[in-house]
């Protein structure tokens, strides 16, 4: 079996010495370094979160890069990569993860439950209206990739009313999907829930806009859990503020960590948390990161490398 160096680019993720001693008690026979390790030469794999543009160039031996961030944009927007696969890191974890996510917003907003929250900061005991039924309550996904069918399924078998929509046309068992833009307009007329779970791309980048929203019934809310670059906040914050959009749930933004000057930190109807919807442990990881050094080991194809012409 031969031996493996692994060389870790990831200061703002939060690598720690337990993700390393993890990586080397689930991968035989690796050794995993930092940035600063000066034999480059002898790196085979490159395990990345945001590295610098260019940085990659520096490692000339590299067999594959394996990405710790489920979106791609930032690395694809680097123009000095290197010319080896692109592994993004498809932990059962993540979808996990950004399905509880997606779960616990949608109920919290199918129940008004923000509006209780508000009322218990000012001491008010207060019954709201009963609202819809799950089986009345129109939630849309876009993105129907392997989480976002895992978010509609688990808000189906809720019993929500739930369709998606995606780039090319699929068959779901349970969930009707949806494809093109005229198919994305008269979904959206009846979406009461709109969660966006689709890649960055020069096709999705601000899709939620004026004219996503403008479609959208009054009163409808919105869940971005895709990237920051998918959402125009500023027709967001008009569309909040005009009425016609009730809430927003938002766990990505254009920059983070978000300007404590954004006003989306103080909107009453905005929910803002810092990037987490998609969680991996250290021993999930791992677990992946087996698959990649195993298969190159055995010179096998890797699973879930990028494709650069779709940008995902």
């Amino acid at each position: 079996m031969s031996a493996m160096n692994i060389v870790v680019i990831a200061p703002a993720f939060g690598f720690t010495n337990e993700w390393r001693e993890t990586i080397k008690s689930i991968v035989p026979n690796v050794e995993v370094y930092g940035e600063d390790y000066v034999n480059r030469h002898s790196i085979d794999i490159a395990l990345v979160y945001n590295p610098p543009s260019g940085k990659l160039l520096q490692y000339p031996n590299l067999k594959a890069v394996i990405t710790l961030s489920a979106g791609v944009d930032g690395l694809l927007s680097d123009s000095l990569l290197p010319n080896v696969p692109i592994v993004r890191l498809v932990s059962i974890e993540i979808s996990d993860t950004m399905r509880e996510y997606v779960v616990y917003h949608t109920l919290k907003l199918h129940r008004d439950f923000k509006k209780y929250e508000q009322q218990q900061e000012n001491k008010i005991w207060q019954w709201l209206p009963p609202s819809a039924t799950t089986r009345e309550r129109k939630v849309a996904v876009l993105g129907m990739g392997k989480i976002g069918y895992q978010c509609a399924l688990a808000l189906h078998n809720l019993g929500f009313d739930v369709s998606g929509w995606c780039r090319t046309a699929k068959d779901f068992k349970n969930i009707q999907c949806f494809s093109g833009l005229d198919s994305l307009n008269k979904l959206l007329a009846n979406t009461q829930i709109l969660v966006c779970i689709l890649p960055l791309t020069s096709k999705t980048r601000d899709i939620l806009s004026k004219e996503v929203f403008k479609r959208l019934p009054k009163g409808a809310s919105i869940i971005n859990i895709s990237r920051g670059g998918c959402l125009n906040e500023d027709d967001l914050l008009n569309a909040l503020n005009d009425g016609h959009l009730a809430n927003a749930v938002l766990d990505v933004f254009k920059l983070e960590p978000l300007p404590s000057s954004n006003p989306l930190w103080v909107h009453p109807s905005v929910t803002v948390t810092p990037h987490i919807a998609g969680d991996v442990s250290p021993l999930s990881a791992a677990k992946e990161i087996f698959n990649v050094v195993n298969s190159l080991r055995q010179n096998q194809p890797l699973a879930n490398t990028i494709n650069f012409e779709l940008g995902y």
